[in-house]
C-alpha cells in the first residue's frame, strides 16, 4: 500500500478552499437584508465544509488505491477534469445532506442548484489547475536538474581555469586578494559584509569583504553564478542536489555539505540554468 502524504492532501485542500472563498465573497451581495446575509454566510460555511470534506474523501480514497509512483506524475487535462466532476458532485450531495439535516431554508432543489453553480465551480477549477500546472512544471525541472547533477557528479569541481578567466580583486583586512571565479562555490550575506567561500589551492577558505550582494552579482559571470536568495549567490557547478521540504526548496553544495534556501522568485531561473552549465 502506498504511503499517504496527508499533509500534501490537506494543504492542497486548504488552497482550493481559499480560492473558493475568494470567488464566493467576490460575488457576495452585502446590500441584502440581514437575514439574507446570515443565510448566505451559513451557506458559505456549509459549502466550504462540503468542498473540503469531499476533497479529503476523494483524494484519501484515490491515494489508498493508487499504485506507488516515483518522481513527478504526468497528469492530463482529462484526468483533472474527471477529478473535478467527481469532487464537485460529491460536494453538492454532501452540501444538500447537511442542508436537510439542519432544516436549511435556502434552495433545496439539488439539480438546478448543481447546474447554476457549475460555471463558478469551473472557474475555481481553472484557477486551481493553473496553480497545479505551475507546481508540476517546477517538480519536473527539479527532477531534471537533479538528474543533470547526478550525471556530472564525477566532474572535477576544482579544475583550474586561471589561464582563461579574469580574477576578481577583493579588498579585505587592508590588502587585496586575487580570487578566480571558478574557485568560488557560493557567497552569502553576513550583516554588512559578504562571506566568499572559495578554494585556495584546493583548500576551502572564506573571505569577508564589505560589498553589496547586488554589485557582486554583476561582477560574477552568469552562468554559472546565479542568485538563489536575497542573501546567497551560488556557483551551480558546485551544486549536488535540490531538495523540497513542505513548500520550500533548498540547494545542497558538494563543498562541506552546505545547504542554502532557494527563494520562489529565483527558483525557475535557477532550475532552467542547469541545462546551460553542464
Amino acid at each position: 500500500m502506498p504511503q499517504i502524504d496527508s499533509r500534501e492532501i490537506v494543504s492542497r485542500g486548504l488552497m482550493l478552499l481559499l480560492i473558493f472563498s475568494i470567488f464566493y465573497f467576490a460575488i457576495f451581495n452585502f446590500n441584502s437584508s440581514s437575514s439574507q446575509i446570515k443565510r448566505d454566510i451559513l451557506e458559505f460555511f456549509l459549502a466550504g465544509f462540503s468542498l473540503f470534506l469531499s476533497w479529503l474523501i476523494f483524494w484519501g480514497t484515490t491515494t489508498l488505491l493508487a499504485q506507488p509512483q516515483h518522481g513527478p506524475r504526468n497528469r492530463s487535462l482529462r484526468y483533472y477534469s474527471t477529478c473535478f466532476i467527481i469532487i464537485y458532485t460529491l460536494m453538492i450531495f454532501i452540501l444538500f445532506i447537511l442542508k436537510k439535516s439542519l432544516h436549511f431554508s435556502g434552495e433545496m432543489e439539488i439539480w438546478p442548484y448543481y447546474l447554476r453553480h457549475f460555471p463558478y465551480a469551473c472557474l475555481i477549477f481553472c484557477v486551481y489547475l493553473y496553480r497545479e500546472n505551475k507546481k508540476h512544471q517546477i517538480e519536473r525541472l527539479v527532477a531534471k536538474a537533479n538528474k543533470i547533477m547526478e550525471d556530472h557528479r564525477t566532474r572535477s569541481q576544482n579544475q583550474s581555469h586561471e589561464q582563461s578567466e579574469k580574477p576578481l580583486m577583493m579588498q579585505a583586512d587592508g590588502s587585496y586578494h586575487k580570487i578566480y571565479p571558478s574557485t568560488i562555490s557560493h557567497i552569502s550575506v553576513d550583516g554588512h559584509y559578504l562571506d566568499i567561500y572559495y578554494f585556495n589551492e584546493k583548500e576551502p577558505e572564506c573571505l569577508m569583504v564589505r560589498k553589496p550582494l547586488s554589485q557582486m552579482t554583476e561582477e560574477l559571470p552568469s552562468p554559472p553564478f546565479y542568485r538563489v536568495h536575497r542573501s546567497h549567490i551560488v556557483n551551480l557547478l558546485y551544486a549536488s542536489k535540490i531538495d523540497k521540504s513542505s513548500n520550500n526548496y533548498s540547494i545542497s553544495l558538494s563543498v562541506n555539505d552546505y545547504t542554502l534556501p532557494i527563494s520562489r522568485s529565483y527558483l525557475e531561473t535557477v532550475l532552467s540554468a542547469f541545462k546551460s552549465i553542464h
